[in-house]
Order: structure tokens, then C-alpha cells, then sequence
């Protein structure tokens, strides 16, 4: 069996999801049930009922996806909505020159927005 594309990987379902986020747990870091549900502050048990059922409180979906170390139920709860989720930018300053870049692009965008509303 050839492994997973995790960077590529989308959720069709919100089980599915909550499912998904176990295994990317199991194949990326290789923590189990009982880990997870360790990290997360939540029983075994609650963590299988969850992945059997798909009813997992919005309380713990944060705390359980940090426990798995992806965010597979927020994105699919993001595009069932019709919502974009971007990751935030880490780890690199800005240089003015990377402001004007940014400042150009989004004009052009806006005008090309623009341009398609008005006809």
C-alpha cells in the first residue's frame, strides 16, 4: 500500500475528517488512540465514539487537532461552509520591497474584480 498524500489530502465528510486527523496522527507522528486522546485531554473512548459517530463537540476540535498535528475538520468545516482557509505566513520578515509586490498584486486583483463586475 503506497503512502498517503497528506499535503494534498481533502475530507469529504466531517467523519471522515476526524478520522483522517487519527490517521495523519499514526502515519506522521506515529501516535496512537491512547496519545492522542492523552494530548488532547479526552478518554479513549470519547476519541472512538467521535471517530465512529462524527458528533464530536465543537469545544474539543481545536485541542484534538493539535493532539493529531493537522486541521483536517476545520478546513472541511471551512469549505462546507464556502469559506477559504489560508495558512498565516511564519517564520519570514517583510522587506519593503515584498510590501510594494503585495500592494501591486492586490490592485491588479481588484481590478481585474472590477473589470468582470462592471462588464
Amino acid at each position: 500500500m503506497s503512502k498517503r498524500n497528506w499535503k494534498k489530502h481533502r475530507s469529504t465528510s466531517l467523519i471522515g475528517a476526524i478520522r483522517d486527523c487519527k490517521d495523519f496522527a499514526l502515519d506522521v507522528h506515529g501516535r496512537s488512540v491512547a496519545r492522542i486522546a492523552d494530548l488532547s485531554g479526552q478518554t479513549e473512548d470519547c476519541l472512538y465514539k467521535w471517530n465512529a459517530n462524527g458528533r464530536m463537540p465543537s469545544i474539543v476540535i481545536k485541542p484534538y487537532e493539535l493532539a493529531c498535528g493537522c486541521s483536517f475538520i476545520t478546513e472541511f468545516l471551512a469549505a462546507s461552509s464556502d469559506r477559504l482557509v489560508i495558512d498565516m505566513p511564519k517564520c519570514r520578515t517583510s522587506s519593503p520591497s515584498d510590501l510594494v509586490d503585495l500592494s501591486t498584486t492586490f490592485s491588479q486583483a481588484f481590478k481585474l474584480l472590477n473589470d468582470f463586475y462592471q462588464g
